[in-house]
């Protein structure tokens, strides 16, 4: 599997818009048959839409992508990888419910400031509505007289703490995790964690990179507990 280094900033903004569009052709002319390894969710989404579409060449990525999924088992990995399956034949179709709802906009809202996070998802639309929704004159779903909403709870920071340490533990540098680590025990973590990554060329970018690809894991993972997976983009092209 290809490094990050084969991939160039503006092939990575390609691919993210190509998923965003639900434009499957340009999802595999984008990944021109390489594997990203930070990017398998954000890729595996892609990939979904290039399946539906018939565009050619996506099945052999989308079996690569899939046995890159479990062989790193991060949350969500293997509920991303049995939808892959179920495109291309080679496994039964998860038992859940396809829901239009933006994981990037769901991870905001699970894994925010704990004052301020969790709300409502709308099972038909996929729209998110936050718990301070009253503020801007929106009504509070009552969730006990529609089964259209349900509830998120907000999960807090501990996993994005976590994702904080694996990504430290991962570097090969060993003065560079020793200095983005001494921050994870002082007052103001993320922060201090920010400032000490960003003094570093392209350090910050590729935390962000995988912590984007954490969130977007669990996200995927919690529609699960739900019930629901994240519609396939394009389908009805």
């Amino acid at each position: 599997m290809e490094d990050s280094c084969d991939w160039s900033g503006d092939s990575l903004k390609k691919l993210v818009l190509a998923v965003i569009i639900g434009d499957g052709k340009a999802v595999v002319a984008t990944m021109d048959g390489r594997v990203l390894p930070e990017m398998l969710q954000v890729a595996g989404d892609g990939l979904l839409t290039a399946l539906h579409q018939g565009v050619s060449g996506s099945a052999t990525l989308a079996g690569r992508l899939r046995a890159a999924l479990m062989a790193r088992g991060y949350r969500g990995d293997q509920e991303l990888a049995q939808q892959l399956d179920a495109a291309l034949g080679t496994g039964p179709t998860p038992m859940l419910r396809s829901v239009p709802v933006e994981l990037d906009e769901l991870c905001l809202m699970l894994e925010a400031e704990p004052t301020t996070g969790g709300g409502y998802m709308d099972t038909r639309t996929g729209a998110l509505r936050p718990d301070y929704s009253e503020m801007f004159g929106l009504e509070k779903p009552d969730i006990s007289r529609s089964n259209a909403w349900i509830k998120v709870e907000c999960q807090g920071f501990h996993d994005s703490f976590n994702d904080m340490r694996l990504f430290i533990r991962n570097l090969e540098d060993p003065h560079l995790a020793g200095e983005l680590s001494s921050c994870l025990g002082m007052s103001s973590p993320f922060r201090r964690f920010k400032a000490a990554a960003q003094t570093f060329p392209g350090l910050w970018e590729q935390w962000c990179r995988f912590h984007d690809e954490r969130q977007r894991g669990r996200a995927r993972a919690w529609l699960a507990r739900q019930g629901f997976r994240p519609a396939i983009r394009g389908a009805s092209r």
